[in-house]
Parts: structure tokens; sequence; C-alpha cells
């Protein structure tokens, strides 16, 4: 998986700017990834690939179904952290 392809695994962007995205973890009301609480899956994210999320409650969204990806790391990086999120989701239901 790669930026560009958020939004064709069914993750929605709200707020895009060049420094983060604040995806949805589906689009249209639709859950893909049985994500109930967008806390408990960015815990079992870094637990599982070691790689941090930001829930959407820590920037005051009020339902558990966002989650932030910053770009500033390096695009070497950013590669290999969506490669580990494909990789999660593949079982994560």
């Amino acid at each position: 998986m790669n930026i560009k392809n958020l939004h064709e695994k069914n993750f929605s962007s709200l707020g895009k700017t060049v420094f983060y995205n604040l995806a949805q973890t589906g689009s249209a009301g639709k859950n893909n990834f049985g994500i109930q609480n967008d806390e408990q899956f960015v815990l079992d994210f870094l637990r599982e690939k070691h790689v941090l999320l930001v829930h959407g409650g820590g920037f005051n969204w009020a339902n558990p179904d966002h989650f932030r990806i910053v770009y500033l790391p390096e695009v070497s990086v950013l590669t290999e952290s969506m490669k580990k999120m494909d990789e999660f989701l593949e079982k994560y239901r």
C-alpha cells in the first residue's frame, strides 16, 4: 500500500495537507476493516508492526473511526510503513 491507494483501500481522507492525512477507517459510513475503536487499532498496529499512528481522538475527533498519518519521514520510511499497514490489515478484521 502507498499513500495514494489509501483511498482504494476504502480509507477516505478528511484533513489532507502537505504534512499529514487524517484518514477515516471506511467510506460512506462503511467500516471495511471492523475497526470499532481507533485508539485500539493504532495500539495494535504499533505493537505488531512497530509503526506509530495517532488515533482520531488524539485530535479531538469525536467518532472512533480516524487515524493520522504524518508525511514528514523519508519516502522510503513511508513506503515501508504503508507496506506494513497493508500486511496488518490483511488479517485485522
